[in-house]
């Protein structure tokens, strides 16, 4: 022990406490059968310092709760919970068959300045039980299968935005617009289109008379 100290000791020994205060530090040294010593513990102001080759914190049953040593570090507990505003952050990879969040609260998986990407040999699931699911990106945004088929499978599918072709006037070529004037039901009021694709996959509308036309502009 180094430094100004002092130890209380309680007179009820059954109590089984043992209250030491010290000004400085504190150091807690274990002797080797070859009478060579280790350091333990070192704590100082605002610091505790731990030196070994392992550590470990187990329950009164004796279930591991953390341990660690150069190799890795386990967490047994049940849950490992991060309650820092700023998240968890780990500098290499990570590996656990479950990521979730409290009840009632948001899970967020965020790359504040690079790509995030999700990988998985035999499959991925997105799926909300109880909500929508939303895909947001500032540019292109693709949808690839390599050896399968693209399916949507909904009771309606909205395509929002689609430019419309419009049917070429008497001798003039087709023009494009943005505006949508398709056959139109006079007495629902109902606006009806075909759907056209044009070689490059692009889709784009065309009134409902008439076959799919486009020129350069749209295609």
């Amino acid at each position: 022990m180094i430094g100004k100290e002092t130890a209380i000791l309680p007179s009820n020994l059954d109590r089984k406490v043992i209250f030491m205060e010290f000004d400085i530090k504190i150091s807690q040294l274990s002797k080797s059968p070859q009478r060579s010593v280790h350091p333990a513990n070192l704590s100082g102001e605002d610091k505790l310092e731990c030196v070994s080759k392992s550590f470990r914190i187990t329950d009164p049953n004796g279930e591991l709760l953390f341990s660690a040593n150069n190799e890795h570090v386990v967490v047994g507990a049940k849950t490992l919970k991060v309650t820092g505003v700023g998240g968890a952050v780990f500098e290499g990879s990570i590996q656990t068959p479950l990521v979730s969040s409290e009840a009632a609260r948001d899970l967020r998986l965020e790359s504040a300045t690079r790509s995030l990407e999700v990988r998985a040999p035999h499959g991925i699931n997105v799926e909300s039980s109880a909500g929508e699911i939303s895909a947001t990106c500032l540019s292109h945004m693709k949808l690839t299968s390599r050896d399968g088929a693209v399916t949507i499978e909904s009771r309606r599918v909205f395509l929002k935005g689609l430019r419309t072709a419009l049917l070429p006037e008497h001798g003039s070529s087709t023009k494009s617009s943005g505006k949508r004037q398709g056959n139109t039901n006079k007495s629902e009021g109902i606006a009806v289109y075909q759907l056209c694709a044009c070689a490059n996959g692009r889709l784009f509308l065309a009134p409902a008379e008439g076959i799919c036309q486009a020129d350069k502009s749209l295609c």
